[in-house]
Parts: structure tokens; C-alpha cells; sequence
């Protein structure tokens, strides 16, 4: 009879690097599927770019989607900020003394604005979301979750949803004429100088300083 050879003998010691319920990925695998969903998205619209496409697009098992982002939702998010999440620039700004938050927003809105990567990709995502009705709704929705539900909370009373759709309009606005559309002299003025130029509007938007000054101080920004 012919020899067979022995089958390798089970080695306890052999353990399964990879852990349970977590598939393998290179350690920058959650910002490459980022991008990629972020080009997909904005070449055919949130309706027609599937979890299952970014996957195939990005090289990587679906599972893995699924375990970094939970949902085509979650990986919207990831795709839209990139590396950066509004809704924690936002916790990070107004922690603090309230009544200065209206610069501690505007600064941190412009500094990520100005970052190549996360204001280019928001540029990206906003332009495309002009010509897909899907991608519009689904980043308003994005937004009205992460960034006014915030705000809401941070103003507080029955009139909170009202003022933090206020500032949503002056940072929109503040965004659209600065980085879109470049409208001068705002477009090429020093961060500073917008800062203090539109935090009054802001401020007045957040119900004005009297109402500021009655919010409890905060120290740190949320988890």
C-alpha cells in the first residue's frame, strides 16, 4: 500500500491570533475602508453604494465593516468625518465656560475646516450631496444627530431646538461662504478674524450672553 503521510497531530498550544469575533485587519484597515466608502459614496449616492461594495471596492471582508462601523450608518459617519467626529470637536469646544463657547466653536470649526484631509473630504461629501437626494437627506440627518442634538443639550430649556438650529444656520452659512463658495473678504481672512467677527452672531444665535452665563461650566468634554 502506498504511504500516507502522518496528519499533523492538534497542538493545544496553538492559539488563534486573530481573537474572537474580531476579523483580521491591518492596523489602518477602519480609515482605508473610511476613504473608500467615501469615494463610493460620493461617486454613486448613499441609495446605490452598498456595504457589500465598499467591502469588494476596499479589499476587505464585509465582517470587518460590520465590526468597525455596525451599520451603513455608522460607516456614513466614519466616510463623511474621516478621521475626525464632529459631534467630539463639538463636546471638546464647549466644554468650558460658556460664555466664551461661541469662539471655542467657531475656532474649532475652522481649524478642522482647514485640515486638508477632514475639510477636503467634507467638501467632497457636500458637493456630491447636491446631486443625490439620498446622500442630502442622509447628511442632514448625520448632522441634526450629531452635531444639533449636542447643541440642544448644551443650551438646555424648551427653546434649545430652536436656538441650536440658529447655530447650525450660522456655522452652515460661515461654512458655505468660507469654503464653498469663497466669498470675500470672509474666504481669505485670518481664522482669528472670523472668529471675531462671527462669534456675536453666534452668540446671539445660542440665546445671547445673559442666557449663557446661567449655564452650568463644564470642564471636560463628554465621552
Amino acid at each position: 500500500m502506498p504511504h500516507r503521510a502522518a496528519r499533523p497531530a492538534y497542538n493545544s498550544t496553538v492559539t488563534n491570533k486573530r481573537g474572537r469575533g474580531r476579523p483580521a485587519g491591518k492596523p489602518d484597515t477602519k480609515g482605508h475602508i473610511a476613504r473608500t466608502a467615501r469615494q463610493l459614496f460620493v461617486e454613486h449616492g448613499y441609495a446605490a453604494t452598498s456595504m457589500r461594495a465598499v467591502a469588494r471596492a476596499a479589499e476587505v471582508d464585509q465582517a470587518l465593516i460590520g465590526y468597525h462601523f455596525g451599520s451603513k450608518a455608522g460607516l456614513f459617519s466614519a466616510a463623511l468625518a474621516v478621521n475626525q467626529v464632529p459631534a467630539t470637536i463639538l463636546d471638546q469646544a464647549l466644554a468650558g465656560d460658556p460664555t466664551t463657547a461661541p469662539e471655542r466653536v467657531l475656532a474649532a470649526v475652522l481649524h478642522a475646516w482647514d485640515d486638508p484631509e477632514f475639510g477636503g473630504a467634507l467638501a467632497e461629501i457636500i458637493g456630491a450631496a447636491f446631486r443625490d437626494a439620498d446622500l442630502m437627506r442622509t447628511m442632514r440627518e448625520y448632522i441634526s444627530a450629531a452635531i444639533g442634538q449636542r447643541l440642544v443639550e448644551f443650551l438646555g430649556g424648551p427653546d434649545a431646538r430652536a436656538l441650536a438650529t440658529a447655530c447650525e444656520a450660522v456655522l452652515a452659512g460661515l461654512i458655505f461662504s468660507r469654503y464653498l463658495i469663497r466669498i470675500e473678504p470672509i474666504a481669505s481672512r485670518s481664522s482669528a478674524e472670523v472668529v471675531r467677527d462671527v462669534a456675536p452672531v453666534l452668540r446671539v444665535a445660542m440665546g445671547g450672553p445673559g442666557r449663557l452665563a446661567r449655564l452650568r461650566p463644564t470642564s471636560t468634554a463628554r465621552h
